[in-house]
């Protein structure tokens, strides 16, 4: 291969890398959830946007739950799957 040969693939090499981790940080951002300065005001959630609203019904507050797993998930690890779960002690 000549140096002109070599160069050009090297070139299309390191374009389609880039391109490859800019998909993958706007796939990474796409799944972020929201961030919220206030971790006490339980009951607002935010949109894509960033804009708050109130919770006022059972959906409300399933969106914001889901925010809570997710940011804990984020700073923690990701929680077992409930199959995965066992019983060590039980006490009645």
């Amino acid at each position: 291969m000549t140096a002109m040969k070599s160069g050009l693939v090297l070139v299309a090499l390191v374009v389609l890398g880039q391109a490859t981790l800019a998909l993958a940080d706007g796939a990474a951002k796409q799944n972020t959830p929201p961030f919220y300065p206030d971790k006490m005001k339980l009951l607002v959630w935010r949109d894509g946007q960033g804009a708050e609203h109130s919770v006022t019904n059972a959906q409300d507050w399933q969106r914001r739950r889901e925010h809570i797993l997710a940011n804990m998930e984020l700073v923690m690890e990701p929680l077992p799957a409930p199959d995965r779960l066992e019983c060590v002690a039980s006490a009645r």
